[in-house]
């Protein structure tokens, strides 16, 4: 017996300017993420800091990777929390946390913010809620950026997130400058021993960064699909529909 269910038509709770804003201004989001590692690592890393800037700049991705893991323990001191307070600090200045308080009363179905780690996991889910709403490839990116920085964050020992740290900078260079590919991948090797999905063979990214890029891509879309995309089906009656059938 056929029955008609009424979809919510807007799911947005109208705030789908707001989301077509986020979306327009996203790429700013991974030049903040840039900027606020740049002085730091400039200051920390001397010359390395330029010799990185290099590797990048030719593309030579099996160059980096040598280079990262040869910088010693003594630079990498510590490196991790000046960056970390760094970030907060251009997040707080950019007004994106007074803005995401803004968004909470709307959207309070993603975890509270209460410190960096909840505000990149917010932030995360409402730039794929953007990307969602508009299909803007920036928004998807910057949502992928913020995700992998809750990775780095979970990381304990700080001489290894540091060292991650410096594959992600390096990751957010190829993305500004349009190679998305390597870009992502870099970010999947940085994180590779903290993420749950990992391919079978550790193929090097330089061989294939192809499979890296997929790598950071699938466990982004695991850990933060569910947060946004159910919410969203829950919003427009998906569950109620699905609930009707299997109940006739």
């Amino acid at each position: 017996m056929a029955f008609a269910v009424e979809f919510n038509p807007d799911p947005w709770i109208g705030r789908s300017r707001e989301l077509i804003s986020i979306a327009n201004n996203s790429s700013s989001v991974v030049s903040l993420y840039a900027e606020s590692y740049s002085d730091i690592l400039r200051d920390e890393l001397d010359e390395d800091f330029f010799r990185l800037n290099e590797y990048v700049a030719n593309g030579d991705i099996a160059g980096l990777i040598e280079f990262l893991e040869s910088i010693g323990e003594e630079k990498l001191y510590k490196l991790i929390n000046i960056a970390q307070k760094s970030l907060e600090k251009a997040l707080k200045r950019s007004g994106i946390i007074r803005f995401l308080r803004s968004l909470y009363r709307t959207y309070p179905w993603f975890p509270e913010f209460r410190d960096l780690h909840s505000i990149l996991i917010y932030l995360s889910c409402v730039l794929r809620l953007a990307y969602l709403y508009t299909g803007n490839k920036w928004a998807r990116i910057a949502s992928i950026l913020s995700y992998a920085g809750t990775e780095i964050l979970r990381i304990e020992n700080d001489i290894e997130a540091a060292r991650v740290a410096l594959y992600y900078y390096s990751g957010l260079l190829f993305l500004l400058n349009d190679n998305h590919v390597k870009g992502l991948a870099l970010l999947g090797w940085g994180l590779r021993k903290v993420l749950k999905i990992k391919p079978i063979n550790k193929v090097n990214p330089s061989e294939k960064p192809d499979v890296w890029k997929a790598v950071i891509e699938v466990n982004y879309d695991l850990d933060i699909g569910p947060l946004v995309d159910g919410r969203l089906l829950d919003k427009i009656g998906f569950f109620d529909y699905i609930d009707k059938i299997t109940r006739q």
